[in-house]
């Protein structure tokens, strides 16, 4: 058991108890016991954080400072959270299984886009001049307070890119990260109250779903920013829509890793490992259906075996282990459920598809491989979100196309070919938020877009800063371009 903070950050100040008496277990996925615990947040914690950031934004300075000013305290945070990377990454490793190297992998890329973002937001303009009828003025201030709602498949990540994006735009925020994840991001809590942060301004409230509900729901939040699944991302959805509240949902994704009969199969075997198996699959934006032509079938799956079979699979805590375990019982079992539906669909399991035998405890599963995949499958077409790729082949690109977009989601993909100029025309007929022309890896600066299932909305890039922008109508005097002998009303 630690002593590190387990509670809430409400209105500048830490909260190590709550009104309903109760705590939380944080079990550690590795071991399958308690490292932390952790108070559970009751609906006056809930309350009280709703009511701090709607005074921050309607009476305190944050959203009246200029954005350099926004942007200092946010660096300054930045700096802090350099010092507590690893810190942040041993965290992860005990709540929900990340290994060491892709906890700091994750931490110091987040770090850096923040970086990015806050000397990006000084150079952006709020004011739009145009002039047509009316000579006018499109300005854009801070949104409101923004409920934020994080995963629990990087909840440092999330919390910190989510939260400073609010920030920076001049919105205050109540975040609420995974009850099952919640202590690493209050790492990131600690370093925006030392780095001056007004208080009230972010406030974190660790809760479940009922909480999380309660919070979207709050009347005194104007916009809501989630990442997690499409089945509550619906009901979140559902919400912000009666309530007429503007929102961001970044949802599930089956992604395809569409290889044209020229493409380059080991840069495809190795996006899809990179997604696929690190961090054990949990990742909305893994290629999971890797795409090749029949001929190809033999060279892709041997690729992906050849990938998973080294693989170190291990205590998170070991600085060698590359996949650590599933974050939670539950979830091992549903990433089972779908192997074994697999292979009753009729698709043939490759390599894995197991608990490692030789780790008798933990939460652990074998990266795994079938082929044989279609698009009739199950298997195809739902999120399996664990260490699962799928082989599926095509006969020519039209039919590589129809089977790539014949999916319910659209978040990510990738096409790779020798003719660059062919793989974005290739790229330009699939349906989905975002391509990666020869490469898997993310641009994490880059705005993100989602269709379908997969969400709306951008949470990331100048577009994500707008989405937490008001844009308001200054109409300053009409043009002298216009006509002057309209009629005016009244006269």
């Amino acid at each position: 058991m630690s002593d590190r903070r387990t509670g809430f950050f409400i209105d500048g100040e830490f909260v190590e108890s709550s009104s309903t008496g109760r705590t939380v277990d944080v079990v550690a996925p590795a071991t399958e016991e308690v490292a932390h615990r952790v108070p559970e947040a009751g609906d006056p914690e809930l309350d009280r954080a709703v009511a701090a950031a709607r005074r921050a934004f309607d009476e305190g300075p944050w959203p009246r400072l200029s954005p350099a000013e926004r942007a200092a305290v946010v660096l300054r945070a930045c700096d802090l959270l350099d010092k507590r990377v690893d810190d942040a990454a041993h965290l992860q490793a005990d709540e929900m299984g990340a290994p060491l190297s892709l906890g700091r992998f994750t931490g110091r890329t987040s770090i850096d886009v923040t970086r990015e973002l806050c000397a990006a937001v000084v150079g952006w303009s709020e004011v739009d001049a145009r002039d047509g009828q009316w000579e006018y003025e499109v300005r854009t201030e801070p949104y409101g307070v923004v409920a934020a709602i994080s995963p629990w498949n990087g909840p440092f990540a999330a919390t910190l890119m989510k939260g400073t994006m609010a920030l920076l735009a001049g919105c205050t925020v109540v975040d609420k990260p995974p009850v099952e994840a919640p202590l690493s991001s209050l790492v990131i809590a600690e370093a925006l109250a030392d780095a001056g942060l007004p208080a009230g301004a972010f406030n974190l409230v660790p809760g479940d779903g009922r909480l999380g509900e309660r919070l979207v729901s709050s009347p005194g939040v104007d916009m809501v920013s989630f990442t997690g699944g499409t089945v509550v991302g619906k009901q979140v959805g559902r919400i912000c829509g009666e309530q007429l509240k503007r929102v961001v949902l970044e949802l599930g994704g089956k992604s395809a890793g569409v290889v044209l009969p020229d493409g380059d199969m080991a840069a495809a075997v190795r996006g899809v490992a990179s997604g696929v198996f690190f961090n054990t699959g949990q990742v909305c934006s893994s290629l999971t259906r890797l795409l090749v032509p029949h001929e190809r079938e033999e060279e892709a799956v041997a690729g992906l075996v050849e990938f998973a079979s080294r693989m170190k699979l291990g205590d998170p805590h070991d600085e060698s282990t590359q996949v650590g375990p599933l974050a939670t019982r539950r979830h091992r079992d549903r990433v089972e459920s779908y192997v074994r539906l697999g292979v009753a669909e009729g698709a043939e399991l490759v390599t894995g598809g197991a608990r490692p035998a030789h780790l008798s405890r933990g939460w652990f599963f074998e990266p795994t491989v079938f082929r044989g995949v279609t698009n009739t499958m199950r298997l195809g077409r739902e999120e399996v979100f664990g260490p699962v790729a799928s082989v599926l082949t095509y006969r020519d690109v039209d039919e590589a196309v129809a089977i790539a977009n014949d999916s319910p989601y659209g978040l990510n993909a990738s096409v790779f070919s020798a003719d660059e100029e062919h793989a974005l025309r290739v790229a330009a007929r699939l349906r989905t938020g975002a391509v990666t022309i020869n490469d898997y890896a993310q641009n994490f600066s880059a705005p993100r877009y989602h269709i379908k299932d997969s969400g709306i909305g951008v949470r990331t890039g100048r577009e994500g800063y707008e989405q937490h922008r008001l844009a308001k109508l200054y109409n300053l005097r009409p043009s002298a371009r216009a006509n002057r002998n309209a009629t005016v009303v009244g006269e």
